[in-house]
């Protein structure tokens, strides 16, 4: 059997996403059809590639051989694709842009800012609580919010983020301080690095989402409080507790690949995120248009 190129995207994002939805989310296709191109794959090579676990599908000896071409092969058409992209020095073109869903209604205010100062880029935004790996080019730069930004990717630092307790204003008007429940975001690292059980551990957990919209939504449909980045609450129709402390959280980086430092559109919105932040003011002092105005 001859392996084709889409055979070998298989097969990485498989290796990548640990199961079929997740890689089904990477391929942009259903879970389902995954399973039937990897079922067909394997018959044809006469080789299990991965193993059926509880924990997800695990490469197998085989597997481990064929990922590590699949590596290479990525490796060497990331290389030329973004070669090929970094030598266009027009302000125009496809740039495709990843954003953590938390952050996402602020980048979109953003976002409408610069497309009309770049009319001729083409923007990509990609908003999603999964990692995406900048280095094999899922996006060509990104928002991520670390302290500890990957080495080998090209950035700067743009904003600290501060977390603090929001609720709607219906929800704090008609329920008493001591009926307060939480609404936790199940897709956050350790519960927002546990900023939740140091700002009141005594607060039950009423409810939960599995994405920042759904976690935004029953947030402002009156379920509960919730911890929310400083600069998004009261931008989303939110109110800010006031008997509940903030935490300062983990800074937001703007991150790109080394080879694409000399790319038009990349150096474009790199400069425009960056003069943006610095002139932000937390949500509670006027909207991201008249703070960028007044600068």
């Amino acid at each position: 059997m001859n392996l084709d190129w889409s055979d070998l995207q298989l097969i990485d994002a498989i290796h990548r996403g640990g199961t079929v939805r997740e890689a089904g989310e990477i391929l942009g296709t259903h879970a389902s059809t995954v399973t039937r191109r990897l079922e067909r794959l394997e018959r044809s090579l006469g080789v299990k590639l991965f193993s059926r676990t509880p924990a997800g599908l695990k490469l197998t000896i085989a597997g481990e051989t064929a990922i590590g071409f699949v590596t290479r092969i990525a490796d060497e058409v990331g290389a030329l694709t973004r070669s090929i992209g970094g030598e266009d020095g027009a302000l125009a073109g496809r740039l495709v842009f990843a954003v953590p869903e938390i952050l996402a209604a602020l980048v979109m205010e953003l976002m409408a800012i610069f497309t009309a100062e770049s009319p001729d880029v083409e923007l990509v935004v990609v908003a999603s609580d999964r990692h995406v790996d900048l280095g094999a080019r899922d996006a060509d730069m990104g928002l991520v919010i670390t302290d500890t930004p990957a080495e080998h990717l090209l950035g700067r630092s743009l904003y600290g983020l501060a977390m603090a307790a929001y609720a709607s204003p219906e929800y704090l008007k008609e329920v008493a301080p001591e009926e307060f429940a939480w609404v936790r975001w199940d897709a956050a690292e350790t519960d927002h690095g546990g900023m939740r059980r140091e700002i009141a551990p005594e607060l039950p957990v009423n409810h939960s989402a599995m994405s920042a919209s759904l976690y935004f939504e029953m947030l402002l449909n009156g379920l509960g409080i919730g911890l929310v980045p400083d600069v998004i609450g009261e931008r989303l129709g939110l109110v800010r507790v006031p008997a509940l402390d903030s935490r300062e959280g983990p800074g937001v980086w703007l991150l790109w690949h080394p080879d694409l430092r000399d790319n038009a559109r990349v150096r474009a919105l790199s400069g425009f995120l960056t003069e943006s932040f610095a002139k932000m003011t937390p949500a509670g002092r006027g909207s991201l248009t008249d703070s960028l105005m007044r600068h």
